[in-house]
């Protein structure tokens, strides 16, 4: 009875599984992997990845983005503007694809991305935003013919600024482009260059980009100054609570003027800790801003649309090392904010200028009152600059001169 039992139920089992393994193969219900288009491909909509629900119409470089649509796959070819995307690198199915917008620099911007699959093309509008261009300076707004200047900003090898494709003039004077990354472009200065030469700088990308046809800048703005250089009584004018005034005008082994003829405050000693070198001290000397001078008048309506500036020269035998030395400026008050002190050696690296002449830009912003108005008056503006050694004595050699108020020079341009 037992055996008859174990051998029914084994045919049953037996019956079951050559049942079940038959409806296996026989069985349809209509799956479809998503990977065979049946017409031409649609580009509904596009998302980032983060958030597939919001439509957008632009991405940035290298932003990881999905197409929305129908008959997406067996992509063929996906083009952002001219830069197409390397198809190894796509996740594509028929109602989607994830890509990669390219980190590349398109040379044809048309706003689209194409798409080439094996049953059709499509084309939708998208545009790939470029980053702003940002132009933040000059490294020395006064070199010589034939030196070179560094201009410092942002993104100026994305805008085309190469020696091979950027076009720069000082003066009408072609400037030669020497070298270009993202941050700094290296030009030599032509000969015959005069005060406030326009800076003309100009690219075929800037231009397609931004709609802007050149930047056009300062160089050698003389602006407005705070304490005259020239002046016969510039060592009265410069001497300090205790007495001392650092006024030279070169010679004796020393650095030479920024111009001929022209007065500097050189400290050229060996300094206690935490002390305060005044150069110009604030007490005693005051400057004017008459309202009948326009760039004055301008002055004292927006001072944040301004800079205060100066030249300095550090030799590189005798480099600022003291990661807690720092130069205080008072311009009708204090900065705004302590740490707004230049601390030039702060990141650890020991701070010269290889013995020349280079330009500090400080923004007029940051001595505005705490209710943003302005500090300075027509008259009686107290004017200091102090070196501070904080908490290392050092042998020092450190140079200013210049002293000027001018006209902003940085800019950020956005794409059109």
């Amino acid at each position: 009875m037992k055996m008859f039992i174990r051998y029914a139920l084994s045919l049953c089992i037996g019956t079951m599984l050559f049942s079940a393994c038959d409806e296996v193969v026989t069985y349809n219900d209509g799956y479809d992997d998503g990977l065979t288009p049946y017409g031409p491909p649609v580009i509904a909509r596009i998302t980032t990845v983060a958030d597939t629900e919001t439509d957008i119409s632009t991405g940035s470089f290298n932003q990881m983005i999905v197409l929305h649509g129908e008959n997406l796959s067996q992509v063929q070819s996906l083009v952002f503007n001219d830069q197409e995307v390397d198809l190894k690198e796509i996740y594509a199915v028929n109602d989607r694809i994830t890509v990669r917008v390219p980190g590349t620099v398109p040379d044809q911007i048309d706003d689209k991305v194409k798409l080439r699959t094996s049953k059709g093309e499509v084309a939708f509008d998208f545009k790939v935003a470029f980053p702003d261009l940002v132009i933040a300076g000059l490294s020395h707004h006064f070199a010589s013919a034939g030196e070179q200047v560094q201009l410092l900003g942002e993104n100026l090898k994305l805008y085309d600024f190469t020696p091979e494709k950027g076009q720069l003039t000082i003066g009408g004077k072609k400037a030669a482009i020497v070298a270009c990354e993202e941050n700094v472009l290296t030009f030599t200065v032509p000969d015959g260059v005069g005060d406030n030469s326009p800076l003309i700088l100009s690219s075929e990308r800037m231009k397609t980009v931004t709609g802007l046809e050149e930047v056009e800048l300062t160089y050698r703005d003389r602006g407005y100054s705070v304490l005259d250089m020239f002046a016969d009584n510039f060592e009265a004018l410069t001497t300090n609570d205790q007495g001392v005034s650092y006024a030279t005008q070169g010679g004796a082994g020393g650095p030479a003027p920024l111009f001929p003829g022209a007065w500097f405050c050189r400290f050229n000693a060996v300094s206690g800790a935490y002390k305060w070198n005044y150069l110009v001290w604030q007490s005693k000397y005051q400057f004017s801003l008459p309202n009948a001078d326009a760039l004055c008048a301008e002055i004292l309506k927006d001072l944040s649309a301004f800079d205060f500036r100066y030249e300095i020269l550090v030799p590189a035998e005798k480099p600022i090392a003291g990661t807690n030395h720092r130069v205080m400026v008072f311009l009708g008050r204090r900065p705004a904010d302590a740490n707004l002190e230049w601390l030039p050696a702060a990141s650890g690296t020991a701070y010269h200028t290889q013995g020349r002449w280079a330009t500090v830009s400080m923004s007029g912003s940051d001595y505005l009152n705490p209710d943003g108005s302005t500090p300075l008056k027509e008259h009686g503006n107290p004017f200091g600059i102090a070196y501070i050694t904080g908490g290392t004595d050092l042998d020092l050699d450190v140079s200013f001169t210049n002293f000027r108020i001018c006209k902003k020079m940085s800019r950020r341009i956005s794409q059109k």
